[in-house]
């Protein structure tokens, strides 16, 4: 659209960068919508009151359903004025030096006026007197409903206050329903009567600025908010009607008003919450909003991701998505006017493969004509509209980093999900497949934010699958996982100034739960899993250890008590097993050497000679859970999952890495 042109050159039109505001795509009245849907509610509401109600003997309004009286007395707490003389004079109160502070109590009475569960005493909060000021101001409401009778009365006593000394009233002042029975608010300076104490003494009487309102009729009450939400309502109902007349003309859901100038004032368009005028909204005074980080653009050399925008040069710098060839990604420094949303649909070619709602099927011929796609299915031809066509689903080799990485975060939501449903087997398959995401991350493009990101998720993964491993007896492979999430754990302890733990901290991973919580929870496991093992002496270690990152943990003192049990008796068993060996003088050196070589074999060697055999029997088990269709990645996935500490401590040590450098 050219731009448009008028008389007033303050008034001429917009740009082209405003054309298509990012700040105003898709400009829609949903939540004018639902304010409507609100003020239908409202008025229901009110029509139900409004038939519920009826009267007893006092003149009030009831509530049929309920019996609860409807009679309300609102008081809205103003300004208060000269009330220096009555501090200054009072005998408690003019020698402190502390600072004095006034607040109101309100109190209605008889009690037989008003409903038994009422709250018949209320207070305002508290204001400080400030060194020779003229004024106090609260503007707070007070609210008493449930009164039965005209012949109710409120008594609003001011109070003063200090550190040193309790509550003492400088005076108080009463009010009657009787006087307001007209049902409308009167407001006006009240005069407050002075104590006891201070009526001793001849001063000014401090003046109270009070807004009273008396309603015990319910049906005029709620007839006339009645005509208040029907009349909100029907101007609803026109700026709905008038917007959806007018919005097609101007393209309003995808482009800016201000872009069409003099046109969309004639139009009468309406935008949620105001009406469009070209002289407060000017395009010169519409700020366009830059692109969000992570956002998905286009660019003229590629689609990619928004790093950041540097407000000052007004620069994108878009990291760009890896070409197909298997070139590595780069970065482009790109003005606002070459950088835009990436639509929705993909990029359409001929004899490219894209998803259609029948299928998986190759596009044959773009009819620029008419809009319709031809694409070529196993089926037959098919003559789809472009908004259908979306891009085919991606294999993991060709995802990129932010894909993995969210696709690795939903999968651990799903494997938590499972565990709840007590599914523990397909869990551990799928956070091992989350690990796997994860695994084909590069560390060459990973942000410090996404590297917080997946050490996060691996952390609780590892967590997860120690604890789904222990209730199905898989011990070994418990005690793996346990260990890997140590490992991470231990590598951030160690890196604890550097970006990636800062982004923890920004992403809601509190030092709390990073450096105590989550290390004793692993090692609280690892020993639970040791002691299975017959460990115990490695159990002793982690639970000691998981006590001091966590003192209030019962569970892990309750098992340490009894892991000292099984370690006694353990060193028990081993003095009377090789007890015989130190009955010749000659042979205590061999015996140190044996007794030596099976200490070794006890905590290294036996889980070498044994291991073969339980991977080969876990081996066993996986493929049999896994026939149900699940993919290779699980064997694969599991059969690494032994060494997968050497793989979760490169990956640690790679993101902090170029920190050291």
């Amino acid at each position: 659209m050219d731009e448009e042109t008028c008389e007033n050159p303050n008034l001429c039109l917009s740009t082209d960068s405003l054309y298509e505001s990012s700040e105003w795509v898709k400009c829609s009245l949903d939540s004018m919508e639902s304010i409507a849907v609100e003020t239908e509610n409202e008025i229901r509401q009110l029509e139900c009151l409004y038939t519920n109600s009826i009267r007893n003997a006092n003149g009030i309004d009831i509530d049929r359903n309920t019996k609860k009286a409807l009679g309300r007395f609102t008081i809205r707490i103003g300004k208060i004025t000269e009330f220096e003389d009555i501090i200054r004079q009072h005998p408690l109160l003019a020698h402190v030096k502390d600072s004095l502070q006034l607040y109101l109590t309100a109190t209605i009475g008889p009690s037989e006026t008003c409903e038994k569960l009422m709250n018949r005493c209320k207070r305002s909060k508290a204001v400080s007197i400030v060194t020779n000021s003229q004024m106090i101001a609260w503007d707070e409401l007070i609210t008493f409903e449930g009164i039965r009778s005209k012949k109710a009365d409120v008594k609003v006593v001011i109070l003063c206050k200090s550190k040193m000394l309790a509550d003492i009233a400088l005076g108080e002042i009463h009010l009657s329903c009787m006087q307001y029975l007209d049902q409308k608010p009167h407001a006006g300076w009240l005069s407050v009567k002075g104590s006891p104490v201070d009526n001793k003494h001849k001063q000014r009487q401090a003046k109270l600025h009070l807004e009273v309102s008396f309603e015990y009729d319910a049906m005029s009450r709620n007839e006339e908010n009645l005509k208040e939400k029907r009349m909100k309502k029907k101007n609803l109902e026109e700026a709905l009607q008038l917007y959806s007349e007018n919005a097609p003309k101007l393209q309003a859901n995808n482009r800016h008003p201000a872009a069409f100038g003099i046109e969309a004032v004639n139009s009468d368009l309406y935008i949620p919450g105001f009406k469009f005028t070209v002289d407060a909204h000017h395009p010169g005074a519409v700020q366009e909003a830059p692109l969000p980080d992570k956002s998905r653009v286009e660019t003229p050399y590629g689609r990619g991701v928004v790093i950041c925008y540097r407000k000052v040069s007004k620069i994108y710098v878009i990291q760009l998505d890896p070409h197909l060839s298997g070139q590595t990604s780069s970065c482009a420094y790109l003005q606002r006017d070459f950088v835009r949303d990436e639509p929705e649909y993909p990029i359409l070619k001929v004899f490219s493969t894209v998803l259609t709602p029948y299928g998986l099927g190759q596009i044959v011929e773009i009819r620029e004509k008419d809009g319709f796609v031809v694409v070529q299915a196993p089926f037959g031809k098919m003559y789809i509209q472009r908004n259908e066509i979306r891009a085919p689903p991606k294999s993991v080799d060709t995802m990129t980093t932010k894909e993995l990485i969210d696709e690795a975060v939903s999968t651990t939501e799903k494997g938590n999900e499972l565990y709840k449903q007590s599914k523990l087997d397909n869990a551990v398959f799928t956070y091992l497949k989350s690990l796997d995401y994860l695994e084909r991350v590069k560390q060459q493009t990973a942000t410090h934010k996404q590297k917080a990101i997946i050490l996060k998720t691996m952390v609780r993964c590892h967590l997860n699958i120690g604890a789904c491993k222990l209730k199905t007896d898989a011990f070994e492979h418990a005690s793996t996982a346990c260990t890997n999430a140590i490992n991470i754990l231990t590598i951030l302890l160690e890196n604890r100034s550097g970006h990636v733990v800062n982004w923890m901290a920004r992403l809601g991973i509190t030092e709390q739960l990073l450096f105590s919580d989550w290390p004793a929870k692993a090692r609280f496991r690892r020993a639970q899993a040791y002691v299975k093992m017959h460990k115990y002496s490695d159990a002793r270690e982690d639970l000691i250890a998981a006590i001091r990152l966590n003192p209030k943990d019962k569970s892990c003192r309750v098992l340490l008590k009894h892991v000292n049990v099984l370690y006694s008796e353990q060193k028990d068993n081993e003095k009377q097993a090789w007890g015989g060996i130190f009955e010749n003088v000659g042979a205590d050196v061999k015996g140190n050497e044996e007794k030596e070589q099976f200490k070794e074999k006890k905590i290294f060697g036996s889980s070498d000679n044994e291991l073969p055999e339980t991977r080969a029997e876990n081996l066993d088990a996986t493929a049999a859970s896994a026939s149900d269709g699940h993919s290779d990645i699980f064997i694969k996935t599991l059969v690494s999952v032994s060494i997968f500490s050497v793989s979760v401590a490169t990956f640690a040590f790679l993101a902090f890495r170029r920190k050291h450098l």
